[in-house]
This record gives C-alpha cells, sequence and structure tokens, in this order.
C-alpha cells in the first residue's frame, strides 16, 4: 500500500509583464522566516518559505604541498554567495581542524582550520541564506538552457497576488518516496517543508483552539495537525512539546516513554509498511549506514536517529535472536564533550536488545 500523492513542487506561473516564480498558494512564506526556538547558530539549513534550495555541497580538499591554501569548490552555483577560504594544508597525518562559520543573514562564509595533505576531503552541507532568491536564479539559469530568456531583475515577493497564465506544472513523488528521502538521510529541510505543507492541506483547526486574532502560518496549522494526529495516539500533552518539524528547536521535547507509545501505535497503522521502509537500516543505508556492522542488529534494527550538541537518540524496530519484535527508543543527553553516546551507550543497548534470545513477559512488551 502506497500514500497517496500529494504536489508538494510548487507551479511556476508567468504574470503579464511580469516575470519570476512563487510558490502555489502558500506566498506568505516567500519572505523567508528564520525557525522557532534556536539560536543564531542553529541554523544550518538557513530560512524556510515556499521557495526552497536543498543545502549547497561544500567540498574541501588539500593541496599538493605543506603550507598551500586548501581547495574549496561549492554548488550548485550561488551568485550571491562569497567563500572566505583560510584553510591551510598540513603535513601527512596531521589532524584535521575545521570551523565553518557564517553570519546570520549574511552571504560570506568563513573557512578556518587545516587539513593534512594525505586527507581525503571534507564534505559537507551549507544552509542557503536567501533560497528564494536562488530558486528564481536556478530557475532563468535552466530557462536559459533551453533557449527561454527572462528579462528584469529577480525578486521575492511576499505578496499572495494571484497571477495569470501557468507555465508549468510538476507532480511530486508518492509521499512514501518523500518520507524515505526525509527520514534515511535525517533531511531537516524536509521535514519544515513538509510541516507547512501538512498546515496547507490538513483541515484547519476548529477557532476555540486559537488564542490569537492573527490568521495562523502554514507552520502553526501544521503543528496543530500533528498535535491532532498524536491525541488519537494516545499520547498526553504533557509528554511532549512540539515548536518545529525537526527537533532542532530548543524548546522540543519528547520523553523515551511517548516515542514508544507512537511507534507501537505506527507498528499498527495502515501505513505501518510504509513508515517502516522509510527509516534507515542498519548498517545498509541513512544515517545508520555505517553503524551496526557485523552485529544482530546489521539489516535488522530500523530506527531514525537524532543528533544535537548535547543530546543523541535513537528509536525504531528490531527482531531479537528469539524472535521478538520490539519497539524501542533510546535517549541520552547532558553527557561530557569527550563522550560519544552512540559508540558507548545507544550502539551497545541496540546490539544487546537484537541479540536477546529470551521471551518478553506480558508487562514488558515495549521497551525504552
Amino acid at each position: 500500500m502506497d500514500l497517496p500523492r500529494h504536489q508538494l513542487l510548487a507551479r511556476a506561473r508567468l504574470a503579464e509583464h511580469q516575470h519570476g516564480a512563487v510558490g502555489d498558494g502558500d506566498l506568505v512564506d516567500a519572505a523567508h522566516h528564520l525557525l522557532h526556538g534556536r539560536a543564531v547558530a542553529d541554523h544550518p539549513d538557513g530560512r524556510i518559505g515556499a521557495l526552497d534550495v536543498a543545502p549547497q555541497l561544500l567540498v574541501l580538499a588539500a593541496q599538493a604541498a605543506v603550507g598551500e591554501r586548501a581547495i574549496v569548490t561549492t554548488g550548485p552555483p550561488d551568485p550571491l554567495l562569497s567563500i572566505d577560504n583560510r584553510v591551510t594544508t598540513a603535513p601527512k597525518g596531521a589532524r584535521r581542524d575545521l570551523s565553518i562559520h557564517r553570519g546570520l543573514n549574511e552571504n560570506t562564509i568563513t573557512i578556518l582550520g587545516s587539513i593534512a595533505v594525505d586527507d581525503r576531503g571534507y564534505t559537507g552541507g551549507i544552509g542557503i541564506s536567501h533560497p528564494g532568491l536562488l530558486f528564481v536564479y536556478m530557475l532563468r539559469s535552466s530557462l536559459a538552457q533551453k533557449g527561454v530568456t527572462v528579462t528584469g531583475a529577480s525578486r521575492v515577493d511576499g505578496s499572495a497576488t494571484a497571477l495569470e497564465n501557468e507555465i508549468a506544472t510538476l507532480q511530486s513523488p508518492p509521499f512514501s518516496v518523500i518520507a524515505a528521502q526525509t527520514l534515511k538521510p535525517s533531511q531537516n529541510l524536509y521535514t519544515e517543508l513538509i510541516l507547512r505543507t501538512l498546515g496547507k492541506v490538513a483541515p484547519p483547526p476548529p477557532p476555540a483552539t486559537t488564542t490569537s486574532n492573527l490568521p495562523q502560518t502554514s507552520d502553526e496549522l501544521g503543528l496543530e495537525a500533528v498535535k491532532s494526529f498524536l491525541k488519537t495516539v494516545g499520547l498526553r500533552p504533557e509528554a511532549l512539546v512540539l515548536d518545529d518539524a525537526s527537533g532542532l528547536s530548543r524548546n522540543d521535547m519528547i520523553t523515551a516513554d511517548a516515542s514508544v507509545q507512537l511507534l507501537t501505535f505506527m507498528s499498527k497503522h495502515r501505513y505501518a509498511t510504509v513508515f517502516r521502509d522509510a527509516l534507515p537500516i542498519g548498517g545498509v543505508d541513512g544515517t545508520l549506514r555505517n553503524r551496526f556492522k557485523g552485529t544482530p542488529a546489521e539489516n535488522n534494527v530500523r530506527a531514525k536517529t537524532g543528533s544535537l550538541s548535547s543530546a543523541a537518540s535513537l528509536g525504531g524496530y528490531l527482531t531479537t535472536a528469539g524472535g521478538e519484535k520490539l519497539a524501542f527508543s533510546i535517549m541520552v543527553n547532558n553527557y561530557p564533550r569527550d563522550l560519544d553516546p552512540r559508540s558507548s551507550c545507544i550502539d551497545p543497548i541496540t546490539v544487546l536488545l537484537a541479540s536477546f534470545a529470551g521471551k518478553a513477559t506480558d508487562d514488558a512488551t515495549t521497551v525504552h
């Protein structure tokens, strides 16, 4: 069984005497907003809005000679972005030491440190400070490659004015595909866009649930829809606090018990197989591709990872050596800076659960 298709990607429209692309139906968010509950340093994926671009790829490689400036490349091309490269090539065997910084709402990324001459290179993602403008730039570039000339300055308009003359429509893949592309690599940007789409397509909450006279944004409506679903799961309101979709907000809070309750509910849901298949597989793919290899959890555990500067978690499903299926949640926080909770706590516990050859008692059918 597959989830229904939703048109998540915007229609492109061309207005008379005006050239530009707008998000269909969600133009208010085109101005792009910072995410709730985050400090300046907590915004790796830039801003969220109706027009978005996935984080850019940053590749850093050493030069052939020690002392020379390292090589930095990024993509896709961003005319707004500039790189201040201060990374030098270090002697063979030296430890990689990199620091990447970009101020809030700035277009210059400063990279400091060193990388060894024999280092295989660093690859990472960098957020987009003005994704709407980059979206329009990439659209114009694609049109130009096809012989379509667009004149006039590119701009992103936050007003929801109706435009005419639709020129193209792109249907999204089934949501099962989008879910896997979100959960397996832990793509935070996708979670925020899905939340806002949910806020546009889900039935609005009753008027009594709103406390403000201002119209609710698509992310606020999305959170209302999520909370409504969690009520059907049976979760108590005090069991969690939701402030965004990715879980990166410092205001987000949830217990391991609530996670197991949700996982148990989803194991009996009509889309249980779709949900399970979207999770990373231990030792196989996603954020778990390099974990659990050579253990009973390899190609067995299917779970979502979570990682912040002072918290790490893993929650999902596995089958024990005794043949029982478990829903589990492991959360570790406030650990010492020199401790890796994955290798010292989370992974050993997960392997221990997968190795269990006994049978659970009637009052211990879930582990958390």
